[in-house]
């Protein structure tokens, strides 16, 4: 069937477009999946490898390539989500200055009206915790009745949002992405774009099957920042490439891995899910922030409290919740990398040539202080994943991994570097006094 990798052209527009077309000639590969599945899939994950690697449909794909893409096709409208996400640091300034009222309303009572409120308070305690029950589980209610299912890992979680406010956040988010980087977009005629839009297109050509990708226009954006090792998907479909990221990778393999890695975030719909969790998770928290300008002596000691509140969150549930899906797009990345017939075992190589940049950078490379896991245990965690991910490969009818595995070349570059560097001789340094020990 004909890949078409189609440019759209729309009025009053800058984005400089370039049709490409690609002859992609369909074959039988997965076919086996869904009679082997139980060999390669825990048994509590059968339905999903079912559900995911049964043989995708005939379609055309659409993808385009751009160079730059601040335009309006239509006059802007604001988002219906956005007015929400609006009104939360309003609310919490609004429950500052209620504490805050309230603190020195209850300072400026006589002692006889406290008592009096504290009898009434007494008195009236079981329907306060009624009103209290009440309230939490109208907003259980609330939160179970958002609950959804991740489309592979069957995994549950919140969302609060639906296609279409999602759809405006996306697009608010690109117009934002496109002005930032409106003058650093690398021209579409760049060789760099060609090698984008292979890694893209094996990836969307091979996962048809999934709806979330089949169901999108995909649009290539390279922005040329040698210092930004990154890349990113909007959930709208908008793949962002950095030049610095050229010089991360070594292969095609790996930057097939890294967007591999970012269409899981688009496919699981990680962007809504995070937002969900983060807005719940602060609504709620205004609640302690009200408490504690409440109740804490003075303004001092309230604003010290709420900052150590918001750090404590930051570290404890926002921080952990956020490598959590950096672990789960790893896990259903490397499954879209094998599907397409990449060589997976470089997933383990890039990260660990990260890991050893970092070392030699003397970056800080602390877990427990980042959203993302650490290099180090990102490449462990491929290891432990990379056994199935070569059997999702032979059933899916891929080429041969190539012999040489890159992950002894890479331990063996690893070990001819040390070796280099016991028999280089040391310099020991003392003030005053430089010694050479292979001069003694």
């Amino acid at each position: 069937m004909m890949f078409n990798l189609v440019a759209r052209t729309c009025s009053r527009l800058r984005c400089n477009l370039s049709p490409i077309k690609l002859q992609y000639q369909s074959n039988s590969a997965c076919n086996n999946i869904i009679r082997n599945f139980n060999s390669i899939a825990h048994k509590s994950k059968c339905g999903q490898y079912r559900q995911l690697y049964k043989p995708y449909v005939r379609s055309s794909i659409r993808v385009a390539v751009t160079k730059s893409c601040n335009f309006h096709t239509s006059q802007p409208k604001k988002a219906g989500p956005l007015l929400a996400l609006l009104l939360k640091p309003i609310t919490k300034g609004v429950a500052i200055i209620s504490g805050r009222v309230f603190r020195q309303w209850w300072k400026g009572l006589p002692k006889e009206k406290r008592k009096y409120f504290m009898e009434v308070l007494q008195k009236n305690k079981y329907r306060i915790l009624a009103f209290i029950g009440g309230t939490c589980f109208v907003v259980g209610v609330f939160y179970v009745s958002h609950l959804q299912t991740t489309p592979i890992t069957n995994r549950r979680r919140v969302i609060f949002f639906s296609e279409s406010q999602l759809a405006k956040i996306a697009a608010v988010e690109y117009e934002k992405q496109c002005m930032q980087f409106d003058m650093k977009f690398v021209d579409s005629e760049n060789d760099l774009y060609r090698i984008v839009e292979d890694v893209a297109s094996q990836l969307i050509k091979h996962n048809q099957h999934i709806p979330e990708i089949k169901n999108k226009t995909w649009i290539v954006h390279i922005v040329n920042d040698p210092q930004q090792k990154n890349a990113f998907v909007l959930p709208n479909g908008q793949i962002f490439v950095f030049t610095g990221m050229f010089h991360a990778v070594k292969n095609e393999q790996q930057l097939g891995i890294i967007l591999a890695h970012e269409l899981a975030h688009v496919v699981l719909n990680h962007a809504a899910e995070q937002i969900s969790f983060l807005e719940f998770f602060d609504w709620l928290m205004i609640v302690v922030l009200a408490g504690l300008w409440a109740f804490l002596p003075n303004d001092g000691l309230a604003i010290i409290a709420s900052w150590f509140k918001n750090k404590v969150s930051e570290l404890l549930i926002q921080m952990p919740y956020s490598r959590g899906l950096e672990l789960e797009a790893d896990e259903v990345g490397l499954q879209l990398a094998a599907t397409s017939c990449f060589d997976v075992r470089e997933s383990q190589v890039f990260w660990e040539m990260m890991a050893d940049a970092s070392e030699k950078n003397d970056e800080l490379d602390v877990e427990w202080l980042s959203t993302h896991p650490t290099h180090e245990n990102r490449a462990k965690k491929f290891e432990e994943l990379i056994p199935m991910a070569i059997k999702i490969r032979e059933f899916c009818n891929c080429p041969r991994l190539p012999q040489e595995d890159p992950r002894l070349v890479l331990k063996s570059m690893k070990a001819q570097k040390s070796e280099v560097v016991k028999k280089e001789p040391r310099t020991v340094v003392v003030p005053g006094i430089v010694i050479n020990p292979a001069e003694l």
